[in-house]
């Protein structure tokens, strides 16, 4: 019976060392002139329907599924009194406008409804 089952066990560790998985070789993409990137989304106003600026885009946060949120600063004067809130990428309009080779942000939201929106603090 122990001369049947080491061969089975020693078949079994090398078919399982066979099926491990490999790294996979390096996919590479092509960008085009629209492709946003963080450095050049961040510090771009967000606009209203009104054509009012309502906030800035101040970072992006990311994890595996993807962009999770724009954080945005509302309210505040040069940076005082201002705060951060997480606004779904699903309510901001972002747009390339080739004309001026520049990102544009527009969301259905007053001033008001963004600062009385949750506070986002960054995780320590």
């Amino acid at each position: 019976m122990l001369r049947l089952v080491l061969p089975l066990v020693a078949a079994a560790a090398i078919s399982t060392a066979s099926f491990a998985q490999a790294p996979m070789p390096p996919t590479f993409s092509t960008m085009t002139p629209d492709t946003a990137y963080a450095s050049t989304v961040k510090g771009v106003n967000i606009y209203n329907q009104e054509n009012k600026s309502i906030g800035e885009i101040e970072d992006i946060a990311f994890s595996s599924k993807g962009v999770d949120a724009y954080i945005v600063s509302v309210g505040g004067f040069l940076g005082i009194g201002e705060k951060y809130v997480a606004i779904q990428p699903s309510s901001v309009m972002l747009t390339w406008d080739p004309a001026n080779k520049k990102w544009m942000a527009k969301m259905n939201a007053t001033a008001e409804q963004l600062k009385s929106a949750p506070e986002f603090k960054y995780p320590k």
